[in-house]
């Protein structure tokens, strides 16, 4: 892993960063697991933290951003 980026496999974690961000995450096969790769950036790591602190969001907006994200790994998986 370089250290400008952060990866992580848990959808949900990664629809909240995508959701916060504004900025989709690349998908990388590692394993035959999609894994979600961010920015080392400001707005990345706050969502980070806001995350892990349980930072309140909309239900229907981080709903729609684990159908998108989800979405977008199946179809990865599938290639």
């Amino acid at each position: 892993m370089e250290k400008d980026t952060f990866l992580t496999s848990d959808l949900y974690l990664a629809a909240f960063i995508t959701h916060q961000t504004k900025k989709p995450p690349t998908l990388e096969m590692r394993d035959n697991r999609v894994v979600f790769s961010f920015t080392n950036d400001r707005q990345s790591i706050k969502a980070l933290n806001d995350f892990n602190s349980d930072e309140p969001i909309g239900a229907f907006s981080f709903s729609n951003a684990v159908k998108q994200l989800r979405t977008t790994m199946i179809r990865r998986k599938e290639r």
